[in-house]
């Protein structure tokens, strides 16, 4: 009688468990991302930092001097796992660089420039809810919470321009995500924070 309980104990619980994964449908989830970095996070300390120094040199220059900064964006990488049918958490890692660019004018005429890079290293967990999970589309929202580190390379002529190497506060609001395919999918998410306004990618569940 009691190898018979312990037989039906054994298989309930097997019985249950794999119920609960087929029910998560390959828990895990790697992922690579890219994104514009014209709006984020990091271009926003870029514009207020180049806005600040133009605002300073000019009280000690009477040239015209314009400020630009270029990104080649947001890349990401990072893995999900799902905690219950709906729910999951995960840890973001991402690069952002952003060169900098101040020329000084004369009449219109460039008579000195000066350039200098500040690249961010970001570091975040995030938990999404899904909100609707098929098997080929799936929608969902999140948040992001972690640190970025930054590190600034400055050319001749540019010290004190950049911005200062520090850790700040990350963050990212993914207002709408969108994940498109079954083990191998496409995803495009769209908020705010470190990964920028619009972060699109590959999404690799097993």
């Amino acid at each position: 009688m009691k190898k018979v309980l312990f037989i039906m104990v054994c298989v309930f619980g097997i019985t249950t468990a794999g119920n609960t994964l087929l029910a998560q449908d390959s828990p895990n989830e790697f992922y690579l991302g890219y994104g514009p970095g014209a709006v984020s996070m990091q271009s926003f300390y870029e514009t207020t930092n180049d806005v600040l120094n133009g605002v300073f040199s000019g009280i000690f220059s009477s040239d015209d001097i314009s400020n630009d900064a270029t990104s080649i964006g947001i890349f990401s990488v990072g893995f999900n796992r799902f905690i219950s049918e709906k729910f999951k958490l995960g840890l973001n890692a991402s690069y952002a660089s952003y060169t900098n660019t101040q020329d000084y004018k004369k009449n219109g005429t460039v008579v000195k420039s000066i350039k200098w890079t500040d690249d961010f290293w970001t570091f975040m967990v995030r938990a999404d809810f899904h909100y609707m999970k098929k098997e080929n589309i799936t929608l969902y929202s999140g948040l992001a919470l972690g640190a970025s580190f930054v590190n600034s390379k400055e050319g001749s002529g540019a010290e004190g321009l950049s911005i200062p190497d520090n850790t700040k506060f990350a963050f990212q609001i993914n207002a709408f995500g969108i994940r498109v395919g079954k083990g191998f999918a496409f995803f495009a998410e769209t908020g705010f924070g470190y990964l920028g306004m619009l972060n699109a990618g590959f999404n690799i569940r097993f």
